[in-house]
Formats: C-alpha cells, sequence, structure tokens
C-alpha cells in the first residue's frame, strides 16, 4: 500500500515565464542548518543511495552527515546541505528508499547546476520481464507486461497510473495532464506536496515505465541552473508514464543556458515545475512551463497542519502500517488477508470536507486494476471516518485512497 496523500481542493495556475520584484534579503529555509555538509559532487555519474538515509525526523539531529535522514510523515528524504555545486559535465542521479519517497535539498547557501540533475523514471526495453519497473525518487511504478494467452497486464501504479483497457494493453500515466487511457489529474501547481508522476500500464511485449521523480531544492540565497533539471516520464514501445515535478525556492533563481523539464513520452500526462523566487530570470520557459509564486520571508517547505488527508487504518482485522511501501515481495505485503472476499478497508480523513469523494483504487501485480468509492461512516471535516468495501483479488495489490473536491 503506498502512505497517505495530502490533496488541495483546487488548482490556481499562473501562466507565465518570468518574474522580477524588487530584490529582498535572503528568504530563511527552515531546518537549513548545512549539516550534510556541502554537495559537490566530482564523479562524472554520482549516484545517491536514499536508501541509506536514516530514518528520523527532517529538522532533528543528523546523525549521518552526508546522507540525509528520511522522514515517513513528511514523506521525502531531505538534506540539509550549507551549499550544492554541479559541475558541468556532473550528472547525479538517485537509488530509490524503499518508500520511493521523494527529494528535499534545503541550503543555507547557493545552489548552483551547471551539470544535470536526473530524476527521470525507468524503463526497460526486455520481453515478458516480471519486475515493476522503478519511478524516479517521489514517482510510482509501472505496470507488469502481457504474459501470454488467458493472462492479464499490470495497471499503472500511483493516483494517475495507467488503465488496464484490454487483457494485454493498459494506458499512460496521468499527473498535472491525463494520460492516455490513464488515471485523473491530481496535485496542484504548487507542488505541495511534493509528488511525482505515475507509471504507465503494462503492454503486449513490454512492462510499463516508472513515473518521473519529483525534487525540491530550496536555497536561502540563489539557485542558478544553467545545466538541466530532468523529471520525465519515458515510454520504450507503449504508453508512457508521466512527468514528475519539480520545485524551486530562492531568493532569486536565473540561468541563460539551462533547462527544467518534466514532460512525458507518448500518450503520457505532464509533470508539474513550481518557482517561488523574488527574481525569475530563466532564458528557458520550462516544459511544461512553469508556474510562479512568491517565496515569502520563510520558504514553505510543506503542506499546512491543517491540510487535507487521507489514510488507510485497517483492512479486514488488519492494521495498516503508518508508513506502508507496497513492496510486492513475499513475504513483506504490508497487510496480509486470508480470505480476499468482502475485505472492509477502514479510511480515516482529516480537513476533508464531507461532501469529498473518497476512492479507492486496487493495482494488481498482474490482472484488471479498479476503483471504490469510500463510504462517509462518522465524525466531521477536521476528523472522519469513512469505509469501502473490497474483494480483493488473488495474489499481490496495491491500495491507494485519494480525495477530492467534487
Amino acid at each position: 500500500m503506498y502512505r497517505k496523500l495530502a490533496l488541495s481542493a483546487g488548482v490556481l495556475c499562473l501562466a507565465a515565464i518570468g518574474l522580477v520584484v524588487p530584490a529582498r534579503a535572503d528568504i530563511v529555509v527552515p531546518g537549513a542548518d548545512g549539516s550534510d555538509g556541502a554537495f559537490n559532487p566530482t564523479d562524472p555519474n554520482t549516484v545517491i543511495d536514499l536508501s541509506l538515509a536514516p530514518t528520523g525526523e527532517w529538522n532533528g539531529s543528523n546523525q549521518s552527515p552526508g546522507y540525509g535522514v528520511y522522514d515517513p510523515n513528511q514523506w521525502a528524504v531531505v538534506f540539509r546541505y550549507s551549499a550544492v555545486n554541479i559541475p558541468t559535465g556532473k550528472t547525479v542521479t538517485f537509488l530509490n528508499h524503499p518508500s520511493r519517497a521523494p527529494v528535499v535539498w534545503l541550503v543555507s547557501g547557493s545552489v548552483t547546476i551547471s551539470g544535470s540533475v536526473n530524476l527521470d523514471g525507468k524503463y526497460t526495453s526486455q520481453q515478458y520481464v516480471g519486475f515493476l519497473l522503478e519511478p524516479g525518487a517521489g514517482g510510482f511504478r509501472g505496470g507488469t507486461a502481457w504474459l501470454g494467452t488467458g493472462a492479464f497486464c499490470g495497471g499503472g501504479f500511483g493516483p494517475g497510473g495507467g488503465l488496464v483497457f484490454q487483457s494485454n494493453a493498459a494506458g499512460g500515466g496521468s499527473y498535472a495532464t491525463v494520460g492516455s487511457n490513464g488515471g485523473p489529474t491530481y496535485g496542484n501547481a504548487r507542488v505541495l506536496p511534493l509528488i511525482g508522476g505515475s507509471g504507465s500500464g503494462g503492454y503486449s511485449g513490454s512492462p510499463g515505465s516508472g513515473g518521473g521523480g519529483a525534487i525540491l531544492m530550496a536555497a536561502s540565497t540563489t539557485i542558478t541552473v544553467n545545466g538541466a533539471i530532468y523529471a520525465r516520464g519515458v515510454v520504450y514501445n507503449n504508453y508512457s508514464s508521466a512527468g514528475g515535478g519539480i520545485r524551486l525556492i530562492a531568493d532569486d533563481v536565473s540561468g541563460t543556458t539551462g533547462v527544467l523539464r518534466a514532460t512525458s513520452g507518448n500518450y503520457g500526462g505532464n509533470g508539474r515545475i513550481r518557482i517561488e523566487a523574488n527574481s525569475v530570470t530563466l532564458s528557458d520557459p520550462g516544459a511544461p512551463a512553469y508556474t510562479i509564486g512568491l517565496p515569502g520571508t520563510t520558504a514553505t517547505i510543506w503542506p499546512p497542519a491543517d491540510a487535507p488527508t487521507v489514510e488507510p487504518l485497517t483492512l479486514g482485522a488488519a492494521a495498516v502500517p503508518s508508513d506502508p511501501r507496497g513492496s510486492f515481495d513475499f513475504p513483506y505485503a504490508d497487510v496480509a488477508v486470508a480470505d480476499p472476499n468482502a475485505q472492509t478497508l477502514v479510511i480515516e480523513a482529516r480537513n476533508v470536507p464531507l461532501n469529498w469523494i473518497v476512492k479507492v483504487r486496487v493495482v494488481p501485480r498482474v490482472g484488471q486494476d479498479f476503483t471504490v468509492n469510500a463510504t462517509y461512516v462518522s465524525g466531521n471535516v477536521t476528523l472522519s471516518t469513512w469505509q469501502a468495501q473490497l474483494t480483493l483479488p488473488n495474489g499481490f495489490a496495491a491500495i491507494q485512497v485519494r480525495a477530492s473536491a467534487p
């Protein structure tokens, strides 16, 4: 199962490619104490293994400088750098944390990207691959390939994962825009909360690709991009996964040759790019085009405490762990049920209006995905309980809950 998601009630999208206002003092970036040191990679291909991040509070004591920290409450791997400098010709990529959480860089100084930071989803040209392809950090996996006569492929994972529309074909992933035969859009123009793109579904001969990841870079002074930041959805020979999320916060964001990309391939949905700065002078408008806002005196890193959230509590008689991983590796299921028939999923909602729609999507490892509406049981806007009746398939399946305004 995937962890809870916080979704906003609406989307405010300001189409703009540049913003210049009178310069202000450096902004305050919460938690940016420089305890992970300066990040200045010298290897042409630097891989950051996010699984090495210890679990803790994002702004707590740094027990492993240089490795960041995984905060399950924020669902993010957070690095607190003193400065970031990625030279020309250097590429930074990531190995996923087991939770597949997105990446957050909180920087007390400046960020300079002359090389590239890559959170693209993964794809393969292998045929009938049995495993699920990984997303960029913060995105969602692709579905399994069609395995032949009498079998089904698998749908893409994530809130907008590609839907199975025939036994040997499932659609593209969605995020800011809808992929072909994909799930619904989700998130908002602020990329708050930070989240990446959904995976595409499997197809005849190849698995679906993983969605583009998500990264937040917040610097107290400047972010200069003369290289590239990628969080793209990808495709091999079927439907593409969705692009991911890029969010930049600084007093000044600039660049004459840099590019920001959160696009998708064939039949996939685009991601989102957001810049919050007092001065924005980028030659590249972003693809898709970025939206702009002001950072304020103190940067907003996380959703507010009263943001809407939904979280599964129990499935049948079993409690759902607070940080589910959806690993699909036996015997490491988050929840095991002896009888898949007529199981009740109990959901806790916080700050969710009672006229909202709460839905549960079930994506088997192999087979037809489906969605069930949850029903309101008790409580109020501040805290309410909902439930959904599920008839689960045999074998592994991922369950994800979302709430949206009607």
